[in-house]
């Protein structure tokens, strides 16, 4: 009998825990759209720790690079470190991987709804990139300045965005990633047309954002 009713217990300990988890996802969805727990795990794990690293964004060494053709398996290249812009003819995918392997970017490439225009990240030297599905891809050196519009990429807050509280909202479906070194990196859905999202978000100097699937994200001052 009192195993019975230990193990009464212990099922609803579990069932109410994983209730309490539920709907702490449905909350932080309903309230900003943010997605936590285990799916947020999936999306973040693996990611290069190199997402981190600000680099010189004078372009030195950057240089324009095209590739054509594309076999079937795809084109690796490496380029010096800089900041680019890189985007493809007809429909493809762009990775981006550090030296270990670990995956730093990834989006389509093509027209919407299918893909983003184009993506635009930093490498620091050691980045691959792999580019497959193109006819041809192109890779140009890009200029930094501040925008309150940013496209699929990686981006710093500071340099590519001044801190402070925004509204986010966009087109298409995508999703923003905010990484912070030292915390826990925060995700969010973006949807646009009729069921669009509207997300709140605080953003500080130095941290860094990953945009996908999305060609342009708008960040509407809250201040």
């Amino acid at each position: 009998m009192k195993r019975t009713i230990l193990f009464l217990y212990i099922a609803s300990m579990l069932f109410l825990n994983g209730c309490q988890q539920l709907s702490e996802k449905i909350i932080s969805y309903q309230e900003n759209y943010e997605i936590v727990g285990k799916e947020k795990d999936e999306m973040i794990n693996n990611t290069s720790e190199t997402i981190y690293e600000s680099i010189d964004r004078s372009n030195l060494d950057a240089k324009e690079v095209i590739i054509d053709p594309i076999y079937k398996d795809g084109e690796d290249v490496i380029l010096p470190r800089g900041r680019y812009k890189i985007g493809g003819h007809i429909t493809g995918n762009v990775y981006i991987h550090d030296e270990h392997g670990k995956l730093l970017f990834h989006d389509i490439l093509g027209t919407a709804p299918l893909g983003v225009e184009s993506i635009t990240v930093d490498v620091n030297g050691s980045h691959i990139v792999h580019v497959d599905g193109f006819e041809q891809a192109y890779i140009m050196p890009v200029t930094t300045q501040l925008s309150s519009e940013l496209s699929s990429g990686i981006w710093e807050v500071g340099k590519d965005i001044e801190e402070g509280s925004y509204t986010v909202t966009g087109s298409g479906l995508g999703y923003l990633q905010i990484y912070e070194q030292g915390e826990s990196p925060q995700v969010f859905e973006v949807i646009g047309g009729d069921s669009h999202t509207a997300s709140k978000v605080h953003l500080k100097d130095g941290q860094k954002l990953k945009i996908s699937g999305v060609n342009i994200i708008q960040f509407s001052s809250n201040s």
